[in-house]
């Protein structure tokens, strides 16, 4: 019987790896992408009860979603964190915020979902 180790650490790189490698084909993909997950989307908002100026965390927000459709929902008056372990893929949310006029409401960080730290809002 052979053992075999198991590093997480090393698992999570080559996660993390893969998804800043595939970033630019959600980006090149994102309208339909998103357009075809929004029913989902809508009813993580209704069961988490999302409402105007609310705070929010979106852990694993990958190119923004839901944080995008919180944003618009909890207004210039709430506030919206959006965490990702991909760089390349935290890029590409932040530009697709900044085209929607999100940018103020939705504030990305890259972050390990299992190793949150504390961040203080803006």
């Amino acid at each position: 019987m052979t053992s075999t180790s198991f590093d997480p650490n090393q698992i999570k790189a080559l996660q993390r790896e893969n998804w800043d490698n595939v970033a630019e084909g959600w980006k090149q993909w994102w309208e339909t992408l998103e357009k075809g997950a929004q029913s989902l989307s809508n009813r993580l908002i209704e069961l988490a009860k999302i409402k105007p100026v609310q705070r929010v965390l979106d852990i694993a927000t990958g190119i923004g979603e839901p944080a995008v459709s919180v944003a618009k929902i909890v207004g210039t008056g709430g506030y919206v964190l959006a965490i990702d372990f991909s760089a390349q893929m935290l890029d590409i949310a932040k530009q697709i915020a900044a085209s929607l006029g999100l940018q103020k409401i939705i504030e990305f960080k890259e972050s390990d979902a299992e190793n949150l730290v504390y961040f203080v809002p803006k």
